[in-house]
């Protein structure tokens, strides 16, 4: 795995020098390993972020239809948050993507699109909850 000598050491040199080379190896392969796994794991965070945008219109439709408001609710709360978080509408979100190379808004576009689909929910959830509401205290009403 490890070169047998390092060029800059001749046969008299002591092994504590070849000890030094090895550990630096390690040091940066470990390092070099360490920056490949930040890089992999945000593209599969940016990677999930992105699928559940995807995704949640046609959830929010299916929740909608059987009078699943609060679901509803709670997933298009959970869009809004990754949508902010994408976007870089918090400060500490955006130097995060940055500091991987990423610029989610330039490169995606999609995430913008995705939450202009999404965004009219809210007044659908809120509308359809809210005569839920009505019809379930004039079921109550009239058990009574």
């Amino acid at each position: 795995m490890f070169p047998t000598r390092p060029a800059f050491q001749s046969a008299g040199e002591s092994s504590t020098n070849y000890s030094r080379y090895a550990f630096l190896c390690i040091a940066g392969y470990s390092i070099r390993t360490t920056y490949i796994d930040a890089q992999l794991q945000a593209l599969q965070s940016l990677s999930a972020q992105l699928k559940l945008l995807l995704d949640c219109p046609e959830h929010l439709w299916r929740l909608l239809e059987h009078k699943r408001h609060l679901h509803a609710a709670w997933l298009f709360l959970l869009a809004r948050v990754v949508h902010r978080s994408l976007t870089g509408s918090e400060d500490e979100e955006q130097a995060g993507w940055s500091g991987q190379g990423i610029n989610v808004v330039e490169q995606f576009p999609l995430v913008q699109r995705q939450w202009d689909t999404i965004s009219p929910f809210r007044t659908q959830i809120t509308h359809k909850a809210t005569l839920s509401l009505r019809d379930h205290t004039v079921v109550a009403e009239v058990s009574l």
